[in-house]
């Protein structure tokens, strides 16, 4: 009898759910599947995640503006990580936010312009700015930026900039980031955010700081965080969490950094059945 109650007790220690009081979700490759779509059950998900009081964050590399479109319905009840931590948004209230100085973002332009194939977004607290005509471009900048404006000079653009992204169709990894990374890595962050995609941020700047401002103002911990990610920018944050998972789908090197490693891809719905296994 004993020895049974004892097995029983093992058991439920066993099973017991984690303490989880903040999700944070990486959206493109992670939350979102190919096409860019939210999975089918992810707003019955938020209402239960409401009803046990753990806070949703979308962590991205997006405009802040996009993600708000994203999350219309329920946006005054979340918090947002935009432009790979140099915004931070709780609730409607700004947390913190980080700026590249205009002297830094005229001396990137000027390095980025020399690189063939390449097209850059300064990304301003209020609108993001782009120069290049070239269809591909302008086609992927509208995905991840819902205030946006073409200009004829991008150089007259450089005040209150968040981050610098540049895109380049045929992969940052081996195309871009070779060419900036001694030349501005001593003073920006500079992450491959995407396959075409590279951000440039202040230094000391990445989601992984900007969740702990969020974590500090909230007096949530790391072990009761849960954080999803795919990409290279997702690696400080995915730091920053006990439960931090790798997608399927994630970059080899993520996957290596996460402490597990999701069941399912993007495409399979990976974070929502992950959430629904861990706390639900």
């Amino acid at each position: 009898m004993l020895d049974t109650l004892r097995s029983k007790f093992l058991l439920i220690q066993t099973i017991r759910m984690p303490d989880i009081r903040l999700i944070a979700t990486d959206m493109d490759g992670t939350l979102l599947n190919s096409a860019h779509k939210l999975p089918n059950d992810f707003y019955q998900i938020f209402e239960q995640l409401c009803e046990k009081n753990i806070l949703f964050v979308a962590a991205s590399g997006r405009q802040y503006y996009n993600l708000l479109n994203v999350f219309e319905k329920i946006a005054d009840r979340m918090s947002f990580i935009a432009e790979n931590g140099t915004y931070v948004v709780h609730k409607g209230k700004e947390i913190a936010s980080s700026l590249i100085s205009p002297e830094t973002v005229l001396r990137v332009i000027d390095i980025v312009m020399q690189i063939p194939n390449t097209g850059i977004v300064v990304c301003g607290k209020n609108c993001a700015y782009y120069q290049t005509e070239e269809p591909e471009f302008v086609y992927t900048v509208g995905l991840y930026y819902g205030r946006k404006q073409k200009v004829n000079n991008i150089k007259e653009h450089v005040s209150d900039c968040l981050k610098i992204a540049v895109f380049c169709g045929n992969g940052t990894e081996e195309n871009v980031y070779p060419h900036v990374k001694q030349l501005l890595e001593q003073d920006l962050q500079v992450v491959v955010s995407g396959k075409v995609w590279l951000d440039m941020m202040p230094k000391g700047a990445n989601k992984g700081e900007a969740l702990k401002k969020l974590q500090q103002a909230l007096d949530i911990t790391s072990e009761q965080t849960l954080v999803f990610g795919d990409y290279m920018n997702d690696i400080e944050m995915l730091q920053d969490a006990k439960y931090s998972y790798a997608m399927k789908n994630a970059h080899p090197i993520v996957q290596k950094v996460a402490n597990y490693v999701t069941h399912y891809s993007n495409d399979e719905e990976g974070v929502t059945k992950e959430i629904k296994k861990l706390v639900l």
